[in-house]
């Protein structure tokens, strides 16, 4: 990413922060052990949290299953822990998006349910 597009990317954080509360979830999953552990995606989901001046209000996290979205109770959890607390909860914090999305077909359904 070239400086002008990082200078950027911080000022439409800062414009969401104006508008958005500053609480966020986090997800961690991994399918295989040939994938980031938990314990790591959890350290650089919390390094985000406090390098963008977020608080995490409540982690989940998913273990040795499949991208299906059915498969991930946890995932479902947060949606709807989401829902409850929406008032307080401006941001979803994943380490690649391919945690929360397992692929392409998932994006909308995932994207419907936040």
């Amino acid at each position: 990413m070239t400086t002008g597009n990082r200078n950027r990317s911080r000022t439409a954080s800062r414009l969401f922060r104006d508008v958005r509360p500053n609480g966020a979830v986090d997800y961690t999953r991994f399918s295989t052990t040939l994938q980031a552990s938990i314990p790591e995606q959890k350290s650089i989901n919390a390094e985000l949290a406090d390098l963008e001046g977020l608080v995490i209000l409540r982690s989940f996290s998913d273990e040795a299953v499949s991208r299906s979205i059915a498969d991930r109770k946890d995932l479902l959890a947060m949606f709807a822990f989401i829902e409850q607390n929406a008032t307080d909860i401006g941001y979803i914090i994943v380490n690649e998006l391919e945690r929360l999305t397992g692929d392409v077909s998932q994006h909308e359904t995932v994207v419907q349910l936040v």
